[in-house]
Parts: structure tokens; sequence; C-alpha cells
């Protein structure tokens, strides 16, 4: 009688639990600014979702709240917990459709590359690409391969990322549905980016940029301006880089847009650095340090410590700079960004020519030249050993 009770009561548990976690949905599938409301209830939905994931049979509900929150929360920086969840629903899909787990791979290809793990990223990236490739799903083949180019482009294996880009951008466009075209766009932006060549990432972010206004999507328009500013940056128009940078931030919330407000003060330190105006810049950098650190960026900790060691270098703060450019070092190894390793080791050598240490700049810059030649080529990597050459050649002529 007594075990019967208790079966009687665990599953009046598990019906009101259920009922929860359906309430829950409903509500993300009315909200009407959905990243508010998600980090407005976070813990709640969280406990809802590990309700759905714990319940018999309930994989279809865990399913839709993690399509719901997937867009949102791949932005919050909470990558290991997030993370946790995608195994834990992968585990679950054990009758999910191929649609279904294509999109788990390529959710989980998302974390993977937001915690550096590029390798694994790729492997996830492309068995979600065989599945939509199995079922004929185009759409999502083409946001998965715009996806995966980004991992290549992380990677500095630019020629294959814009490749995979250009693929994926045609497998959209051939869909017309401009709000994926509209992301792959931005996808090809940042390749572009990466290639320094700047005037064509502007092109593709400003197309993204106007298609997102137009289709209202605020998160992605938003997503695109901070390309926009980036490049504006880049092509040396500081004062307008601080006006439209401070203009984002002020239509922000830090907590809900952690990663955007943390990468618009990399930005704004890039302009002050470049109108010299150093105390400002190390200022910004140090902020947006702090919030990459607690979201977990790796990518993003490893180009912000090569700027604080750069800015620390002007501020004849030697002791720090050279710690942050050791740690910039360290961590793009990790990384396994052989450009951008060589590109800190090129700024250490600076530090060294600055303490007039010109055997050890030599050196540094000798290994740098040494790794990018051996590494796959791209035309940002051959400039980059060009201007080291260089400075090596001119740094040997002064030392005899």
């Amino acid at each position: 009688m007594k075990q019967s009770e208790n079966k009687k009561w665990q599953q009046i548990l598990l019906r009101q639990q259920l009922a929860n976690v359906k309430k829950w949905i409903s509500q993300l599938e009315q909200a009407y600014d959905l990243p508010f409301f998600i980090n407005s209830e976070y813990e709640n939905i969280l406990r809802a979702l590990e309700s759905a994931l714990r319940i018999p049979h309930a994989f279809e509900y865990a399913y839709k709240l993690v399509v719901l929150l997937h867009p949102v929360l791949i932005d919050s920086g909470d990558w290991n917990r997030w993370q946790i969840y995608l195994n834990q629903l992968h585990d679950a899909a054990k009758d999910a459709s191929n649609l279904q787990m294509g999109t788990i791979y390529v959710q989980l290809g998302d974390v993977k590359g937001k915690l550096g793990a590029f390798k694994e990223s790729e492997q996830y990236y492309q068995s979600g690409i065989k599945l939509f490739r199995k079922i004929e799903d185009y759409n999502n083949l083409a946001i998965a391969l715009g996806r995966l180019a980004i991992v290549h482009a992380n990677k500095n294996e630019l020629a294959e990322a814009k490749n995979i880009c250009d693929q994926a951008l045609e497998i959209a466009n051939a869909q017309n549905d401009i709000s994926i075209s509209s992301k792959i766009s931005l996808n090809l932006s940042y390749i572009y980016y990466r290639l320094q060549d700047f005037k064509s990432s502007l092109k593709h972010a400003e197309i993204a940029y106007q298609n997102f206004r137009n289709l209202k999507m605020k998160r992605d328009a938003t997503k695109a301006l901070l390309n926009i500013v980036a490049l504006s940056s880049e092509l040396g128009d500081w004062l307008d880089v601080e006006r439209q940078a401070q203009s984002l931030l002020d239509d922000l919330d830090k907590e809900a847009d952690i990663t955007i407000y943390s990468q618009l003060k990399n930005i704004m330190g890039v302009a002050a650095y470049n109108q010299e105006k150093y105390g400002s810049a190390e200022s910004a950098w140090h902020e947006s340090l702090l919030l990459h650190l607690q979201i977990n960026d790796n990518s993003q900790i490893a180009g912000i410590y090569n700027n604080l060691g750069m800015v620390y270098t002007k501020l004849n703060e030697w002791e720090a700079a050279q710690e942050m450019l050791v740690k910039a070092i360290d961590t793009y190894q990790w990384l396994e960004d052989s450009y951008n390793i060589a590109n800190a080791r090129d700024n250490l050598a600076d530090f060294y020519i600055e303490q007039e240490e010109f055997e050890d700049a030599c050196n540094i810059l000798q290994v740098a030249i040494d790794e990018l030649t051996a590494n796959k080529e791209s035309p940002n990597s051959a400039h980059l050993i060009s201007q080291m050459q260089e400075k090596l050649m001119t740094l040997r002529a002064h030392s005899h």
C-alpha cells in the first residue's frame, strides 16, 4: 500500500513538473523581448529545463526549450553550464529525428567554438551538416556551413573559411531566406576582416545590418552594427568609432548583453590607443578583460592580453607589459591560432626593443617568422611575415 502511495505521488510530481515546463515554453514563445525575459527569469527557466531533462519521455519538451533558449544563451557567456545541458539533451535523444539531431550537433558546435575547442566544434558541425544534407534541409545546411566557416577562420584557415562561407551564401540565396543569407553575410564579413580586406568586410556587414533592421531582428542588427564599428576602427575613423560605440553601449543591458558589451569596450580601447589616449585605452581594455574572463571567451581574452601588453609598453609599465604579452602567446597557443601567436610575439619583440634587449627581440622575431612560415599562409600571414623580416633585418644591422 505504501509503495503504491509513493508511486502515486511520484506521478503527481512528474505531472506538476511537466506542467511547469510547458508553462515556461509558452511564456518564452510569447515573450515580446526574449533576451530580457530570459535574463530576468534565468534560474527559473533553467530549473524547468533541468526538470524536462530528468522527466522520462519528455525529450520533445526539453528540445523545444533548448531551441528557444540557445540563440540567446550562446551570447550570454555561461557556456560551460550550457554545454552540460546540451550534452544531457544529446544523451536523451534516442528517438530524435534527423532534424533534431542535426540541430543538437550544431548547438554543441556553437558552444565548443565559444570555448575555443575548435577541433570538437568542427566535428559537431560536420555531423550536423551530414544530417541536413541527408534530409535536404537547405536552410539549416546553410547556417551550419556558415558557422563551420567561422571555425576555419578562427584557426586562420582563411581560404577554406571563405570557400565554405561562399557555398553557404549560395545555398541561402537559393532558398530566398533573407534572414539566413544576412547571417551568412555577417559571417563573410568576419572572414574578410580576418583577411584584412576591410572594405569587403564593411560591405557585407552593412548589407546584413540593413536587412536585419528591415526584418526587425534587433539583436542581429546590433551584432552587425558592432562589426561596422570595429571596421570603422580599422579604417581609422576614431572619433566616429567612439561616438557609435558609446551610442551602442547606452542601448545595451550590461548583464543581458555581456558579450556585445565587452566587445564594444575592446573596440573603444582600440580607438583610444590609436589616438594615443593610452590611459583611456588601458581602462577600456581592463574592463573588457574582466568581462571576458567572466564569460571565459578565450579568443577575446587572448586579444585583450595582447592589447594590454602593447599599451603597458607605451606606458613604460614593463613588468605588466611582459606579463600580458606572454599570457596572450600562451592563450593563442592553446587556441592553435598561428597568426595571432606570431602577432603577439612581434609585440613582445617591440617590448624587448624598448628595453634595448635587441638579442632577445631578434630571437623572438625569428621564432615567430619560422612558426608562421611553417603553417598555412594566408594574405595577412604573408604581410606579417614581411613586416617581421624587415624589422629583424633592421635590428641585426643595428646590432652590428
